[in-house]
């Protein structure tokens, strides 16, 4: 081979046995350049680029400087300070027809009391005014007039019997034991139009009370003689009642039901519980049927 060849080399090999000649040819070192000595290495120099000394520049130095700088600046997102409000929310406290809250004392007229607190608050609905002084019914008349008086009694026997009318506190006034039964035509009674059962179940007590408080039982145990505030849960499950009470709302948020006993103000929030709706342990819907008037 030649070394004086700047373009091409060959070189050639015989065989004797069969007169085999071969001749190769080809640069030195292989992909050798024309013109270009192919037994000295042969550098080339690129040409000079701006795409890779400007990308390394900027990717590293602008994207880390954004991020941290921007990201704490922005306002954190407002924390809501009060619970939402749902269309099945209910409150008759806040709408200025409860009456004030009595005390049955030592006689077992829950019915009568939750009974009149009920027909009192409708009564108030449908002719305004000022409960505090507008109306005030005889729970006594109920004792004295229906069956067991103060050892029990329900509510829709009340609203049964006197729909023709249930005279003032002032005309039969409250002592706290069975007396007896007057009824004296001559002066005011109250009267309601009808009343009704409504289905004994949850949804169907959330939806009456977007029309007003709702009467119904529920088994008062140790719990209800201790409660003082908080929501409040029966001790066990029962399927029993020994005690009535009105239902005057509802809260979604957290699912409780808002209820007025006949305990006096000291008791619970100023006559009022709180009672745990998740469940129907302390028996307010059972096969209770809660019941409303209508005037």
């Amino acid at each position: 081979m030649s070394n004086r060849s700047l373009s091409i080399g060959c070189a050639k090999t015989s065989s004797c046995g069969f007169l085999k000649t071969t001749i190769i040819c080809d640069y030195y070192p292989a992909g050798g350049l024309p013109g270009a000595d192919p037994y000295k290495k042969f550098v080339v120099t690129p040409k000079p680029t701006t795409t890779p000394t400007q990308t390394p520049t900027q990717t590293p130095t602008q994207t880390p400087t954004k991020t941290p700088t921007q990201t704490p600046t922005q306002p954190p997102t407002p924390t809501p300070t009060t619970p939402p409000v749902s269309p099945n929310d209910s409150d008759w406290r806040t709408k200025n027809i409860l009456t004030p809250v009595k005390s049955q004392g030592n006689c077992g007229s829950c019915w009568s009391y939750a009974s009149i607190a009920h027909i009192e608050a409708k009564y108030m609905q449908k002719y305004g005014g000022d409960p505090n002084t507008a109306i005030d019914l005889s729970e006594q008349q109920m004792v004295n007039c229906l069956p067991y008086g103060c050892a029990g009694g329900w509510y829709t026997k009340i609203f049964r019997t006197f729909a023709t009318g249930i005279q003032s506190e002032a005309d039969i006034p409250y002592v706290a034991k069975n007396d007896t039964c007057v009824h004296q035509p001559d002066r005011p009674h109250v009267k309601w139009a009808s009343w009704k059962f409504l289905h004994n179940t949850k949804q169907a007590i959330i939806d009456e009370l977007q029309n007003g408080p709702v009467v119904t039982g529920v088994m008062s145990d140790t719990t209800w003689r201790n409660y003082k505030s908080g929501i409040l849960n029966c001790a066990v499950k029962y399927n029993d009642t020994n005690h009535v009470i009105v239902i005057v709302g509802y809260n979604t948020y957290n699912d409780y039901w808002i209820v007025r006993n006949s305990w006096g103000t000291k008791w619970g929030y100023g006559g009022y519980a709180y009672i745990n709706a998740t469940n129907d342990d302390c028996y307010m819907i059972g096969i209770n049927n809660p019941a409303v008037v209508n005037f």
